[in-house]
């Protein structure tokens, strides 16, 4: 029962039959042509391909640079952490030294 023979008053549902249906939809054929709407979408994959990858390069190359300098503050602030501790273990000793200055100064007066 093709649908092109019928006029719309004559249709019911039940004379919509998936096997009609199917019969009078064209079918799909491969084209092994290609024309400029491929070439322009293969050049927008490849040109999308290239600009993130870039762009990781770059946020790469940032945070290389970012951790460069974070390493340079974190030496220099074990460097200047080194400084402190040996300040204060010269002023610990010193401290020491002057109470047994003192304590000897005091065991020598009656």
């Amino acid at each position: 029962m093709a649908l092109r023979n019928r006029s719309l008053g004559d249709l019911r549902i039940a004379d919509f039959h998936l096997a009609d249906v199917v019969k009078e939809m064209p079918r799909m054929r491969f084209d092994p042509s290609f024309n400029l709407g491929h070439v322009f979408t293969i050049l927008a994959l490849v040109g999308s391909v290239f600009v993130a990858y870039m762009n990781i390069v770059r946020t790469v190359d940032s945070h290389e640079l970012r951790l460069e300098a974070i390493e340079k503050q974190v030496g220099t602030s074990a460097s200047f952490q080194n400084q402190v501790l040996m300040t204060l273990t010269t002023i610990r000793e010193d401290i020491a030294t002057l109470k047994e200055r003192s304590k000897a100064s005091n065991e020598e007066r009656p």
